[in-house]
């Protein structure tokens, strides 16, 4: 075993795709809702990998694994075009757009759950820059959905939002239109998709090719890979199965059966026979069965095998020379070596070749025998296609510390080669250069204002300069630094703040917007970067920038400049020449002035004051978690403009007089309201215990209550509260026996029932009581699950197995974490972003900003936050309107 630590919590994204790249490294996918921790068996924990989303690679000489870009969705098939460029196909995203990623090495791409990302990845973006949101986008821009393929130049579908297997084109059987195509499975559409790469800038887009390939009307034709075989034909690989996905049932499975198909152009196809021991592999690397090619002794007998596809013994050339290189004591090593430099002086035209020499010679030179690999590469760099030149500098500089190009050379590339696919391949190697080398090239590339509009250069170069200037901490680059990067240029914390103010000078000159505006963002996301920026903040922009990066803090530190920035002011034309901008008081707030917060509960209490500035101050008092104002939010429920939004902020009161002040308004509250108030009601033990009472005497009635807020109250550990809840709401039994047994009960009461006789009406209502706490349906209800819209294509099994056995399979987004304040109280929900300051946790209710110097405690549990016994606590009839709601079409 070479490595282990890979995750597979979620069985069908788990790593996958395989593939021998031209560069000699095996490449492989893993998809987005499962975490590893890769690494060599029984390594030390921190010589691990952490992976999510990416696609990750593994040199088979040097042993090395690293993750060679981080993003994407479900993806489940890669493989590289003419150019030797990697693309992976996925699912389709509303993040990402569509189904097909050019996977750029050290790039961040979008992800499915849009979110864990690097730290200097901003998952969204302000209106007024969105270009802040800037992580990778997918190749292919358009959207995708079931079905058959759309109409070229309109947004019509395109077959597909899970994609599977991929395979670009380059066989000799199928017509020459098809070279260099992509073909991948429509999964949920039975088809093969069909599309082609153009190079556009730095990178690829990529289209539908206006027709695809092939459908099956078998809804078993489960097809998951395809390659192209010696013959040059296809051949695809089909699960044969009427699952599809996300079905953690075993027994649902069908693994007793599968086809293999072989899709060939009948009019030249020919079987062909190989003997792997009889082919020139060196002629065949390079595309030619000529003799001015062969390394075979000339006495010995040529090629037999004529008709054998190009593409299929290329790529087989380049891994049978790759094992022989590998082996320095071979004798065909070094017969193959001298070869090697007799064949490459002669002229080459041609890009295939050209690059081919070059894989070839990466493989020959890295295992040591041969000692000019630096002269070769400062040679091959002088080539006129910029592809060649591009391969020259991902080679040169794969080892991470041990550039083969000197950094004179590669600073002079940044300055003056004139292709953006040259600068990319620059950008991509920044992260694996030394500190000061990364800073040069990165602030050269900065310069280049032909590419400001690039869709990857831009957002590559920050990805560059952010991860090897030393202003990330240590703890956070796991994964995003090659594992062999130079400890040196890990700066300490000590050196952030003198980075971080190069960085700002950078920001200041370049002519790239959206790169100008991530380092800002960055610095402001920090203590030591809002250090260096607050004293370089001149517009009202500028100070815009700052709050967006502050957006997850309730609390920080105040830069030392922020007096001398708050007293000069910052012109604010939207405010008809105001002294300051509208941004200082809030910033101000967030960094502790006492001056701010007692003007803002001034503004809060006077009822005579403008409702927005009301408004305003009740959101920075709310944000910021001022104590005082605790008292000013218990009066407010007398005001219909606050109510709903202060009651939420009673939580922090732990005066039984302010939950019997919500009981009595209970019954007069809307259905949002009410939840809002059991949210609080739940959310400390001297709230709880007065609403349980009022439940056990019956002037309460429990059915308001849900298991997700009974949960809440066996969370708050409190002795009373739990012999309370014993009494009136009972136990749940949790074990898996139970919910099969639950599960069999429910599928036969349903698949029996007269459904013409059941209200999918009534059905909505219930979900509405118990359900919407949670998800939303259509984008309305709740956030903290996901949305149910498009579920009902999931068929009966699908909700059964998910709301009666929740805990079967659980993923990190919807795990459950329980924050306990310092101040008592408790806060159940999932964390949706965290700083080194703060958190923010959704709630049922709302997003809610947390300092960490308020919390005591914090557990992440093992259980989803999907609560079971949910249906076994309705009548049967209610349960199965329930479920003929939730399965009843939508469009």
């Amino acid at each position: 075993i070479l490595l282990d630590g890979f995750g597979y919590q979620d069985t069908h994204e788990t790593l996958n795709s395989f593939i021998w790249g031209p560069d000699g490294w095996l490449y492989g996918n893993q998809g987005v809702f499962n975490t590893a921790a890769i690494g060599k068996p029984g390594c030390d924990p921190k010589d691990r990998v952490t992976l999510r989303a990416g696609v990750w690679r593994y040199h088979p000489v040097r042993h090395e694994f690293e993750v060679f870009c981080h993003g994407g969705s479900n993806q489940w098939g890669l493989d590289y075009n003419s150019n030797g460029h990697l693309f992976m196909t996925h699912c389709r995203s509303f993040h990402g757009k569509g189904g097909t990623t050019h996977a750029i090495r050290n790039g961040h791409f979008w992800n499915q759950a849009n979110a864990n990302y690097a730290p200097f990845i901003s998952a969204t973006a302000p209106a007024f820059a969105p270009d802040l949101q800037n992580y990778l986008p997918a190749s292919a821009r358009y959207d995708s959905g079931e079905g058959g393929a759309g109409k070229p130049g309109t947004t019509a579908v395109y077959g597909g939002h899970s994609h599977v297997g991929t395979m670009i084109y380059n066989g000799d059987n199928w017509p020459a239109i098809y070279r260099d195509h992509l073909f991948t499975h429509n999964l949920h559409g039975h088809q093969l998709n069909h599309q082609h790469m153009v190079r556009t800038g730095s990178g690829y887009e990529t289209f539908h090719a206006g027709y695809d390939l092939l459908y099956s009307p078998a809804p078993d034709y489960i097809p998951v890979d395809l390659q192209t075989g010696p013959d040059g034909a296809v051949y695809v690989i089909d699960w044969t199965d009427t699952q599809h996905c996300h079905n953690p049932d075993d027994e649902k499975w069908d693994r007793s059966n599968g086809r293999i198909y072989r899709i060939s152009w009948k009019e030249t196809y020919k079987p062909v026979k190989v003997n792997l021991e009889q082919i020139d592999w060196f002629a065949r690397a390079l595309r030619s069965a000529g003799s001015v090619v062969s390394s075979r002794n000339p006495l010995e007998q040529l090629d037999p095998v004529s008709k054998i596809d190009t593409e299929w013994a290329a790529r087989m050339g380049r891994k049978v020379i790759r094992e022989i290189a590998s082996n320095p004591t071979g004798p065909q090593r070094e017969f193959l070596g001298r070869f090697f430099w007799q064949f490459d002086p002669l002229p080459q035209h041609d890009r295939g070749r050209k690059l081919s020499m070059l894989w070839i010679a990466s493989a020959i030179y890295n295992t040591g025998a041969l000692t000019r690999q630096a002269e070769y590469f400062a040679e091959k760099l002088m080539d006129e296609d910029d592809v060649v030149r591009s391969w020259v500098i991902q080679l040169a500089t794969e080892e991470a510390g041990k550039s083969k190009l000197s950094s004179e050379t590669l600073l002079k590339l940044a300055q003056t080669d004139p292709s953006p696919t040259v600068r990319l391949a620059l950008a991509s190697a920044l992260p694996n250069l030394d500190a000061d080398t990364a800073l040069a090239v990165g602030s050269a590339l900065a310069m280049r204002a032909e590419d400001k509009d690039d869709r990857f250069l831009p957002k590559m170069i920050w990805f560059g300069l952010a991860s090897r200037t030393g202003i990330l901490p240590v703890t956070s680059v796991s994964g995003i630094l090659p594992e062999t990067a130079p400890v040196a240029s890990r700066m300490p914390a000590a050196h952030a703040t003198d980075r971080m103010s190069i960085l700002l000078a950078l920001a200041a000159k370049t002519p790239m917007p959206s790169l100008a505006d991530s380092i800002r963002w960055f610095a402001a996301t920090n203590v030591a970067g809002r250090e260096a920026l607050v004293p370089t903040i001149k517009t009202e922009r500028d100070l815009q920038i700052l709050a967006f990066g502050m957006k997850n803090e309730a609390k920080a530190p105040m830069p030392k400049a922020w007096p001398e920035l708050r007293n000069r002011g910052i012109p604010a034309p939207s405010q008809n020449g105001g002294r300051n901008a509208p941004n200082t008081d809030e910033l101000s707030a967030l960094f502790g002035d006492q001056s701010v917060l007692a003007k803002m509960r001034g503004i809060l209490a006077d009822s005579s004051q403008a409702l927005p500035q009301r408004r305003s101050a009740f959101d920075l008092l709310k944000r910021t978690g001022d104590a005082e104002a605790t008292p000013i939010f218990a009066k407010l429920l007398n005001e219909p403009a606050f109510a709903s939004a202060v009651i939420p902020l009673l939580s922090r009161s732990n005066d039984p007089a302010t939950a019997l002040t919500l009981l009595d308004r209970f019954d007069q509250l809307d259905p949002a309201d009410r939840s809002a108030a059991l949210g609080t009601l739940t959310s400390r033990s001297e709230l709880a215990k007065p609403l349980l009472e009022a439940v056990k005497v019956g002037t309460f009635d429990k059915k308001h209550l849900s298991s997700l807020q009974i949960r809440q109250m066996r969370n708050l550990n409190h002795a009373e509260i739990n012999s309370l809840l014993d009494v009136t709401w009972g136990k749940v039994n949790e074990s898996s026996e139970a919910a099969k047994a639950s599960i069999a009960k429910f599928k036969k009461a349903y698949e029996s029932a007269p459904l013409w006789a059941f209200n999918a009406k009534s059905g909505e209502q219930t979900f509405q009581q118990l359900c919407a706490v949670c998800h939303a349906m259509g984008g309305v209800g709740g956030k903290l699950g996901p949305d149910l819209a498009g579920s009902w294509r999931n068929g009966l099994d699908f909700f059964l197995e998910n709301i009666i056995d929740p805990n079967a399979v659980v993923g990190d987004n919807f795990q459950l974490h329980v924050l306990t304040k310092k101040d008592g109280s408790v806060l159940s929900g999932v964390i949706e972003q965290e700083t080194d300051t703060a958190i923010t946790a959704r709630t049922v209710t709302e997003s809610v900003v947390i300092s960490k110097t308020d919390l005591k405690d914090r557990q992440k549990m093992p259980a989803s936050i999907m609560p079971p016994g949910l249906l076994e606590a309705l009548p049967e009839r209610k349960a199965l309107e329930l479920l003929k709601y939730l399965l009843s079409k939508r469009e």
